[in-house]
């Protein structure tokens, strides 16, 4: 089974990660991309979010939709920061991008394969990469931290579960076959093709991770 990262913040009642799965290797990250229109005329992080406080509620941040994990992110950001912008809810990641393009989005937190082309292109600009290290995908963008906004993370990634109660020795058989699996140059392949960064982990590493992410996103 494969986590996102809101998890059950979004749909209380339906499971409880820390209870209803036995956490066996994390797979995966997409870390987001902090960018901006291009017809927005700022450089960093820094003097975006500047720009924003100094007029608030005249800027937008595009999302495909409300409870999106771009909407999120978003808000995430606004809250940490003390951000006032306004939503605007595209129904759609093409639609957002499209928007970014015109300038009728101002931001939009995504993951990198949402806009390359249009990173490439010069019409989006992005700011910064929301991971503790750059992405290997865009290495010359700073990280969140590098760009004055320490601890702000966020993106999709994958773990890899079992049911709750599976015995110990399974879970450990499980771990060694993930870390088999993503070392296999064929597995790391289709990753990369899809910009996917691969992660393993043990399952006390995968663990503090879920309670981590639960706790971010339940308080949010």
């Amino acid at each position: 089974m494969l986590f996102r990262s809101l998890g059950p913040a979004f749909f209380p009642g339906a499971y409880v990660a820390t209870r209803d799965f036995a956490p066996v290797s994390l797979i995966s990250n997409q870390p987001f991309i902090l960018a901006v229109s291009a017809s927005l005329m700022v450089d960093s992080l820094q003097q975006f979010i500047a720009l924003v406080k100094a007029n608030p509620g005249k800027f937008n941040y595009g999302s495909p939709q409300t409870g999106s994990p771009p909407f999120m992110a978003a808000e995430l950001l606004s809250r940490t920061e003390g951000l006032k912008m306004v939503h605007v809810p595209f129904g759609g990641i093409p639609k957002v991008v499209l928007a970014m393009v015109s300038g009728d989005a101002h931001f939009y937190i995504e993951v990198a394969p949402a806009f390359m082309a249009q990173i490439r292109a010069g019409t989006v600009r992005p700011l910064a990469t929301a991971s503790a290290k750059r992405t290997q995908f865009l290495p010359d963008i700073p990280t969140t931290a590098e760009a004055g906004l320490p601890g702000f993370e966020t993106g999709t990634w994958g773990g890899m579960v079992a049911p709750a109660g599976t015995p110990a020795p399974v879970i450990q058989r499980l771990n060694q076959e993930v870390h088999k699996a993503m070392a296999a140059r064929d597995v790391q392949e289709g990753f990369t093709k899809q910009m996917f960064e691969i992660l393993t982990s043990t399952p006390e590493e995968l663990a503090r991770h879920i309670a981590a992410e639960n706790a971010k996103w339940t308080r949010l």
